[in-house]
């Protein structure tokens, strides 16, 4: 018996390097030799070419939950809750192919 293809975030691993590039293209990034760091429930992708964390949501995630978290984050960053800051080059989240 074969074992499945690890998913991760839901994705199987080229669906999620197509979601990647085309977020990074989209946001003017480079996704070249990026790292997965975690794969579980959202995947977790650090940049090699820019100090930059993408997270993608997963599979089936709603864009609308998506945006509140992203609102959530801005609230905090706003009164100066020490946490990681949102990239500033464009609006968030971003779409690509129905996953935020």
């Amino acid at each position: 018996m074969t074992a499945p293809a690890p998913t991760h975030g839901g994705f199987e691993i080229a669906e999620l390097h197509h979601v990647l590039n085309r977020a990074c293209s989209a946001v003017e990034l480079d996704a070249t030799g990026a790292q997965l760091l975690r794969g579980h429930t959202n995947a977790v992708v650090r940049l090699a070419t820019a100090p930059v964390v993408i997270k993608v949501a997963r599979r089936g995630s709603k864009f609308e939950n998506v945006q509140r978290t992203v609102a959530f984050v801005r609230w905090i960053m706003d009164r100066g809750f020490p946490t990681v800051p949102l990239h500033p080059v464009t609006e968030q989240p971003v779409e690509i192919s129905g996953t935020p």
